[in-house]
């Protein structure tokens, strides 16, 4: 069954730079992995890595100190599964990586 995700990017209120860059890396386990395009940010899918790369096309999208923005993705789920691990990226405009890792699991686990 293909799902719908959504995922929270917030820039730390104690931040003193914004984010203008995310990644969001396909799970091995689910298929048909795609990201949805977001006003403001170019998608470029990144093959050698199975992640989904957005750039903010101007500073008036970065996500600033406090902020938050909301990327979708959608992919087909496996029939069973337990905390199965997403991988995500925040960049800020000085290249600091943020990393973080989310899991879903399916009604059979």
């Amino acid at each position: 069954m293909s799902v719908n995700y959504s995922a929270k990017f917030c820039n730390n209120i104690s931040s003193t730079v914004p984010v203008d860059e995310i990644r969001i890396y396909k799970n091995g386990q689910f298929e048909d992995f795609e990201c949805k395009t977001k006003e403001g940010w170019e998608l470029v899918f990144i093959h050698p890595r199975n992640a989904c790369w957005y750039v903010a096309t101007s500073p008036v999208y970065y996500i600033k100190p406090g902020k938050c923005e909301i990327f979708e993705f959608k992919a087909r789920a496996p029939e069973s599964g337990c905390e199965m691990v997403w991988e995500f990226e925040s960049i800020d405009v000085n290249q600091f990586i943020l990393f973080v890792f989310d899991t879903t699991s399916t009604e059979n686990c």
